[in-house]
């Protein structure tokens, strides 16, 4: 079954128009409660579309479509700005939830040998300049010493399907792998509300180097959760001894810990119940680019005749 755009459309529209929505998404009980022009769903609907033009022509140009063109309901910007003040950030965070939940369940789409195929990676950001902002994510100084406002951000991404799961905006100082772990979390929370609704046998999350450490590919075994990490060849020493060995595509066996390696501390803080003799077996694999240049995956996904 294939759902149409109108179909999702029609369901974010009536949560839009939901009181239990509204109150999840506005920053007091007393907001939107008045009968006004910019009601709760026209603001939330208006900030959805890709603007393009100043403010002011954008606004005329909506309640236009909305009203009717000869309306003569205007909107100032100063208005519009005292209506997104009573806006909490999570409307977005929630209206987004609710378009991938709406298109993943009961739905088709794309898959990889029945995996949703989920690409994580983080990047910087550079954000506007004012002294709280600074203050809250962190910064950078540039070449003449000014401080910079700087974000981490991160993204969980459908490669198939061109779609953005889950986005993250953290301070700077934010670790790649910690927010990719966040990802995770609200993945695994997504299983829970749509279980036996997908179109997919499972995840298979794709990661770039810099992401390779024992606790992070244990935590997201321990989720049920398959994975592809791109590798360096001075990752752990049963990683190197397989890389360089003879064989380009082989199954290896790595204690949780050893007696020269102690349990990750992040395994043990956020897994206190990890048993500490677990044995990850984890597939080490080379491909060589079109140069010829050789490029080390780890997986967990161990059946190479199913998947060669």
């Amino acid at each position: 079954m294939k759902k149409t755009g109108l179909e999702i459309i029609e369901s974010l529209k009536r949560a839009l128009n939901s009181t239990t929505f509204k109150e999840q998404c506005r920053t007091k009980a007393t907001y939107f409660i008045r009968k006004r022009i910019l009601t709760f769903p026209v603001l939330v609907a208006f900030l959805l579309n890709m603007l393009t033009k100043t403010l002011q022509v954008e606004l005329d140009r909506f309640l236009k479509v909305l009203k009717g063109q000869t309306s003569k309901v205007r909107v100032s910007k100063q208005a519009f700005s005292q209506a997104r003040q009573k806006l909490s950030e999570q409307t977005f965070i929630v209206v987004n939830e609710r378009l991938v939940d709406e298109f993943y369940t009961e739905n088709t789409y794309t898959t990889w040998n029945g995996y949703r195929l989920i690409g994580i990676d983080g990047s910087t950001a550079q954000l506007p300049d004012s002294e709280e902002i600074c203050k809250e994510f962190g910064g950078v100084s540039n070449q003449y010493g000014d401080v910079m406002a700087m974000a981490k951000i991160s993204v969980a991404y459908d490669v198939e399907d061109d779609l953005g799961i889950d986005a993250i905006i953290a301070p700077y100082r934010s670790g790649e792998r910690d927010l990719a772990l966040q990802h995770l979390n609200v993945i695994v929370t997504f299983d829970q509300r749509t279980d036996g609704r997908r179109g997919h046998d499972g995840d298979l999350f794709l990661f770039d180097m810099g992401y390779p450490a024992l606790y992070f590919i244990a935590l997201f075994i321990l989720a049920g959760k398959d994975v592809v990490i791109r590798t360096s060849d001075a990752f752990l020493k049963e990683v190197q001894e397989a890389i360089h060995s003879e064989l380009d595509d082989q199954i290896i066996r790595i204690p949780i810990q050893t007696p020269r390696r102690p349990l990750p501390a992040k395994l043990k803080a956020l897994k206190p119940e990890i048993d500490p003799n677990w044995v990850l077996s984890l597939r080490v694999l080379t491909i060589y680019l079109e140069d010829g240049t050789p490029e080390y995956l780890l997986s967990t996904l161990l059946d190479a005749e199913k998947l060669p």
